[in-house]
């Protein structure tokens, strides 16, 4: 009896330590998820600072270009952000909208260590295009049994409407990017 009642007990004690393990582990993945999403918003704003007002007003604004991830994506789509693998240009860091599973930028699209991808939307907010809503979106795999697919970063991202969006976790980060005044 005494036997039967210590195995109960055991058996309860295993399931709850599995549930703090995947506890602690989906707790990991969202932290993870966080931080890569703040990180994309910090580049954006920092991109957004080389966006500066012409001295004539068109739209868009012609120097816009100088802005390398807002630059032609103000759509109000969710779009894959290009990868800038080699330090250049005022940013001289290296972007990509892949990340391995401790959150750290990967080199390729297609490689087998990518847990985290992330897809940008920018929509405007005024008529003449000085202000964006920037959202950043990360998502991954939902299931740890089965491998992901190693192309699914670089594939369309998923959409609200997919079957496929049951499949991912994601997180989402919005801001507000501002065109600066030149002084």
């Amino acid at each position: 009896m005494a036997m039967t009642v210590l195995l109960i007990g055991s058996i309860g004690v295993m399931a709850m330590q599995r549930a703090a393990v995947q506890g602690n582990v989906d707790a990991r993945e969202l932290d993870v998820a966080n931080s890569i999403a703040r990180g994309w918003i910090e580049r954006l704003e920092r991109d957004a600072t080389l966006w500066t007002q012409a001295s004539i007003a068109q739209t868009p604004p012609p120097n816009l270009p100088s802005a390398v991830l807002v630059n032609e994506n103000i759509t109000g789509q969710w779009f894959l952000p290009q990868s800038r693998l080699v330090p250049s240009g005022a940013q001289n860091d290296v972007e990509s909208p892949a990340f391995d599973i401790l959150g750290q930028d990967e080199a390729s699209l297609s490689a087998a260590g990518i847990r985290y991808c992330t897809n940008l939307r920018l929509t405007p907010l005024t008529m003449d295009q000085t202000l964006i809503r920037a959202e950043v979106r990360v998502f991954w795999p939902r299931n740890l049994t089965v491998s992901p697919d190693p192309n699914y970063c670089s594939q369309a991202p998923p959409s609200s409407l997919d079957n496929d969006v049951a499949k991912y976790h994601f997180v989402y980060a919005v801001t507000a990017l501002r065109q600066n005044v030149e002084p």
